[in-house]
């Protein structure tokens, strides 16, 4: 199998770990005495760290001198990671509270192979205030916000998370020695003790996809509770797939090029390696994303949430709504939008889109599809290609077009690296050769034993079997031909007919999966137990794969506790574990202050409506307002002319009306659909059912924030004939009407199916599949 450990979907929280930093060490003879002549407000010179480490302390400085706060260490919410509190001079933690300013070390990432400078660093302050300042020579501001630090956007990790919460008590390792806990490779597929992702749990294509069939792929994934609590720290994709351009030629001199503009240098150095072969190819470009539970979420919940992403130049930039990227809670910049909604049926948070909970393993279906879309890059000189790429999605209670990625989008990555040109995804077919989940981030507990072993603590977890032992993880992966639907749409485009209401059979191929997981470590030792229970296998007769499980239709808890022997682990009850490791927690993962808000720039694009709200199912509410489809905020940096306009918002329109709740797509050969959380469906409001796009302007934790009643304005646009175009063009947007209102109070409906009753709850609530209204 393919190990992708840079196809990190929340990259950002990981940079630290492959920073490549130069070491910042004390000039032969310095002292704390000399230099205290020549650097004012010196508390302690450079150089303090442990030998073994890959750099040491920056100066600590403090020019004002007053009164300091007194704690042990803080935890930054950015990367999750928790940087302790040495005592001054040395390496090693303080054992009491400490003043604020002083040498902070992330002790845990420098004892494993991918330490660098972004893992020690200093709180110091100088006439403008706090700031942070790391041993790879990067530094930001601090301001202080009772007990926290809130960083400035000097911060590299600033989208991700920007503040540093102070620990108040000793931190474990500092009150039990004998404890440790490890933010990774809890269930690992390698015996290293260094950082990267842990696990994958996946299924390689049984036979070469044909040539033709590279024009979309589409499979169904089931979504389950893997966690019964957030976890701090937690990552863990479920199955989904990496699309890449289908570059049949490969050539290594030219991979080896393609990331050499990228921003990243972990995923430069590697991609640039001879020793690497071909491998720049399967990082430059790519369609992936999944349902699962990311370090990145600011409101992390126990069932999934469902995010794509998709990226143009070595994960620089990284695409999952039009307005964010994949759990980025900094708003994509202008220059670099891409994703453009089409649907008017869901809304697409920042933070995820949510789902009912359902603990009898419904099913989500993600589809893509290369369909020719008009063209709308002019200011770009018309050099992107045909493939406008779009997700489709299908539940229990949606089912149709969700986004598409705009051509340029990919044609902009050759236009940094002209390296790239005539291999991006605006002008190429798709490839893939797996589904996989990746079970990136699983944290752990040791603690040494008064005999002298070594006992370890997974978080809990959970995986549920159906009414044959299976857990399926996803079946029915198809890919598409070019006849399969995307000629029919061109069709009907240019000849300004209805469009297909079903796909070309002769056009879809059922592509056969076979299971492939490997051995499980944790800590350097095998794990017989988890290697056996984890051991994946295809399924339905090559069509699904997953995990086949001691029993039927219960849920099977994974055993927490093991204990080491002769480089081996095996599971042993909680009672026979050391007291300090029964009692240690996992701290829930919860950022509720963190505020997703939409650039100032974004204003500059006309409204047809106020602002409406609604809350999720995570605990979260969003603010959205209604866009025309060709005046949302993703389109502004195309500066489309009246003609692009007319024959993009006609196109939107067609698609709207004649796929709404489409079966172009069809539904898993076994089991349930999901369903989407009733607050992210949304219906358009009177005078704007067709043509408008619901665009989320903000996600913050907690209820709607009272506003007034919304109202909705048809946006009446001017457009020129289309003329002779090849793709039909509509004058006008649908006739004004009288002013919508919505109410936002939320309703409960009682649904019952035979002896099974539901509650669902929202603005617009529905019954899920199957059941009824009780009366």
């Amino acid at each position: 199998m393919k190990i992708r450990i840079f196809k990190l979907p929340a990259a950002v929280a990981t940079l630290c770990a492959v920073v490549t930093v130069s070491v910042l060490q004390s000039p032969v003879g310095f002292s704390s005495a000399n230099a205290a002549t020549s650097t004012p407000g010196l508390v302690q010179a450079s150089g303090v760290g442990d030998p073994k480490w890959p750099a040491k302390c920056p100066d600590v400085i403090d020019t004002q001198q007053t009164d300091q706060t007194k704690i042990f260490g803080f935890k930054f919410d950015a990367t999750g990671e928790t940087f302790i509190r040495l005592a001054d001079g040395t390496g090693t933690a303080t054992t009491a509270p400490a003043n604020l300013i002083g040498c902070y070390a992330d002790l845990e990432s420098l004892a494993g192979s991918s330490a660098n400078g972004y893992h020690v660093g200093t709180i110091s302050r100088d006439a403008t205030g706090y700031y942070w300042l790391n041993a790879a020579g990067v530094k930001w501001g601090l301001t202080l916000s009772g007990s926290s630090f809130i960083t400035d956007k000097s911060n590299p990790y600033y989208s991700s998370g920007h503040t540093f919460t102070f620990i108040s008590k000793p931190p474990i390792g500092i009150s039990d020695p004998t404890l440790t806990h490890f933010n990774n490779l809890g269930i690992a597929a390698t015996n290293a003790l260094g950082d990267g992702p842990g696990y994958y749990v996946s299924a390689p294509i049984t036979s070469p996809i044909p040539s033709s069939n590279k024009s979309g792929f589409g499979w169904y994934t089931s979504l389950f509770p893997i966690i019964s609590s957030p976890v701090q720290g937690f990552q863990l994709g479920l199955s989904s797939t990496w699309i890449e351009p289908d570059v049949t030629s490969r050539s290594p001199g030219v991979a080896q090029q393609l990331c050499g503009e990228g921003s990243d240098p972990y995923i430069k150095k590697i991609s640039s390696d001879p020793g690497s072969g071909t491998y720049g190819y399967d990082l430059f470009q790519t369609i992936e994303g999944s349902l699962g539970w990311w370090n990145g979420e600011k409101y992390p919940s126990t069932f999934p949430k469902y995010q794509p992403n998709v990226t143009q130049n070595c994960y620089q930039t990284q695409l999952a709504t039009p307005g964010w990227g994949f759990y980025s809670g900094m708003a994509t910049a202008k220059e670099q939008t891409g994703l453009i909604q089409l649907t008017n049926q869901l809304l697409l948070p920042p933070d995820g889109m949510t789902f009912q909970n359902d603990l009898n393993l419904p099913q989500l279906g993600i589809t893509w599809l290369a369909l020719p879309l008009p063209t709308f890059d002019h200011k770009y000189g018309n050099i992107a290609g045909s493939n406008s790429w779009t997700l489709f999605m299908k539940s229990a209670n949606f089912s149709g077009p969700v986004e598409f990625v705009a051509p340029q989008f990919w044609a902009d990555g050759s236009l940094l690296n002209p390296v790239q040109k005539g291999l991006t995804q605006d002008v190429l077919n798709g490839s893939i050769g797996e589904l996989s989940s990746e079970w990136n981030s699983i944290p752990y507990f040791e603690e040494k034993g008064s005999d002298g072993k070594t006992y370890s603590k997974l978080p809990p977890l959970q995986l549920p079997s159906d009414s044959n032992g299976n857990l399926i993880f996803s079946r029915d992966l198809f890919a598409y031909s070019k006849t399969a639907l995307a000629n029919q749409l061109e069709n009907s485009l240019q000849n300004n007919t209805s469009l297909p209401t079903s796909t070309d059979t002769t056009g879809v191929t059922s592509v056969m999966l076979r299971g492939n997981s490997s051995s499980v470590f944790q800590h350097g030792d095998s794990v017989p137990y988890l290697t056996k229970l984890l051991a994946t296998s295809s399924l339905a007769s090559g069509s699904a794969f997953g995990l086949t499980l001691p029993s039927a239709s219960t849920v099977q808890q994974l055993s927490q506790y093991y204990v080491s022997e002769n480089g081996v682990r095996t599971p042993v009850p909680e009672s026979s574990v050391p007291s300090g490791l029964s009692s240690s927690t996992f701290s829930p993962d919860a950022k509720p202050s963190f505020v997703y808000q939409a650039p100032d720039w974004w204003s500059a694009s006309p409204t047809a409506s106020s602002i409406y709200s609604v809350q999720l199912n995570d605990g979260s509410s969003v603010d959205y307002k209604w866009y025309k489809f060709v005046d949302q905020p993703a389109l502004q940096r195309f500066e489309m002319s009246d003609l692009e306009k007319s024959n993009l918002q006609s196109v939107a329109e067609k698609i709207q009306k004649g796929w709404a709740n489409t079966q172009l797509i069809k539904g898993p050969s076994a089991g349930n659909l999901a369903s989407f959380d009733s607050g992210i469906m949304v219906t358009p409001p009177a005078g704007l059912e067709v043509g408008y796009v619901p665009i989320v302007i903000k996600q913050y934790f907690g209820p709607p924030t009272p506003t007034a009643t919304p109202t909705a304005t048809p946006t009446a646009t001017t457009l020129p004939s289309a003329g002779a175009s090849p793709t039909p063009s509509q004058s006008a947007s649908p006739s004004p009407s009288p002013t919508a209102t919505k109410s936002l109070s939320k309703k409960v409906l009682t649904c019952i199916k035979g002896k099974s009753i539901k509650k669902v709850s929202g603005i617009s609530p529905k019954c899920p599949s199957g059941f009824k209204i009780k009366k």
